[in-house]
């Protein structure tokens, strides 16, 4: 399986070509990312971080590469893509809303539920663990993702993808 594959810690570039940040707060809180070579692409959303906010862990939602390469079509009409990490000032921002931003959403709704955790640095550079989901791990995941994640069970994520203190 896809994360199995991986060596960590590891350039997040080398895995997921294209990126795009959809949600920031001192670093990327969520957003769509495509490892081209395998055409696998994700949702992923922050379930989890440090005591200073520099370690995330990100729950990642299979998506369809299609709707991620018709989202980078829908951004696009209004800025370039910025390869590997791509932070769209129209999602970002939210200073320009329009019905391309209601139609990135309404994708999103479209993933699968998550299938793994990747633990990385604020700035989604650097992978430094992965993990496939199981029954517990899923008992961790929040119900809904919301702005702000959980900093409460960051010691338990820390343990299950062996993390450093």
């Amino acid at each position: 399986m896809f994360p199995s594959q991986l060596s960590f810690p590891i350039l997040s570039r080398l895995v997921f070509e294209e990126t795009i940040a959809r949600d920031w707060y001192d670093g990327v809180m969520s957003g769509v990312a495509m490892a081209v070579r395998f055409d696998l692409a994700f949702r992923f959303d922050i379930v989890s971080w440090g005591p200073r906010q520099g370690t995330r862990v990100y729950a990642f939602s299979p998506f369809d590469s299609q709707e991620f390469k018709r989202i980078v079509g829908l951004l696009s009409t209004k800025e370039e893509p910025n390869w590997p990490i791509w932070f769209p000032k129209s999602l970002v921002c939210e200073s320009d809303p329009d019905s391309s931003i209601d139609e990135v959403n309404s994708s999103l709704v479209r993933a699968k539920p998550p299938e793994f955790v990747i633990a990385s640095d604020s700035m989604f550079e650097t992978l430094f663990a992965a993990k496939l989901l199981d029954g517990r791990m899923r008992g961790l995941l929040p119900s809904q993702y919301e702005a702000d994640p959980s900093s409460d069970n960051f010691d338990q994520w820390r343990e299950i993808l062996a993390l450093p203190r």
